[in-house]
């Protein structure tokens, strides 16, 4: 909180520099996506951003912090980057916690006009996941995944797969 004070009196200070240093103790403190697009704003005022974006790319990629990379790619339109940092907080997670099925959502979501296979497989690991859960909800959640699923087949013309797709989850 203090440093959030403090951040926010360098701006209404007009002292980006230091707004910056603050913004950048914040990120690291608690890394994510908002902290991220704060110390952006304020590095494109001071002209620094180019540089502090590797490096802050850098600090994210070797502290493992995959789920905040394929975020900010998502925010960067940097779909390959944010499919890459989603399979590497998937391997991670198998040794942690795990990380939030909204991720990959997230990811999908993105994807879908770009990398439409993708984001076919990644909708696809949400809706066994759910159906697995058992549940009116979860089975209307992955119907409504299925939807999206099937919009994206026939989007690339390949109505034929989305069948066979509906008849492997009928067999499972």
């Amino acid at each position: 909180r203090l440093m959030d004070w403090l951040k926010e009196y360098a701006i209404q200070k007009r002292d980006f520099p230091k707004a910056l240093e603050w913004a950048k103790q914040l990120f690291l403190a608690r890394p994510a996506k908002a902290e991220y697009l704060e110390i952006k704003k304020l590095a494109i005022q001071i002209n620094q951003w180019p540089n502090l974006r590797i490096e802050t790319i850098d600090w994210l990629t070797n502290n493992k912090k995959d789920d905040v990379l394929a975020e900010i790619y998502i925010e960067e339109s940097e779909i390959d980057q944010a499919l890459d940092a989603l399979e590497n907080a998937r391997t991670s997670a198998r040794y942690r916690w795990g990380y939030p099925d909204s991720l990959e959502i997230t990811v999908a979501k993105a994807a879908e006009e770009s990398r439409p296979e993708q984001a076919i497989q990644l909708y696809l690991n949400q809706i066994k996941s759910l159906i697995g859960r058992h549940g009116r909800d979860h089975y209307a959640e992955a119907a409504n995944y299925l939807k999206v699923v099937q919009g994206i087949y026939k989007r690339l013309g390949k109505q034929e797969n989305w069948q066979s797709l509906l008849e492997s989850l009928r067999q499972e």
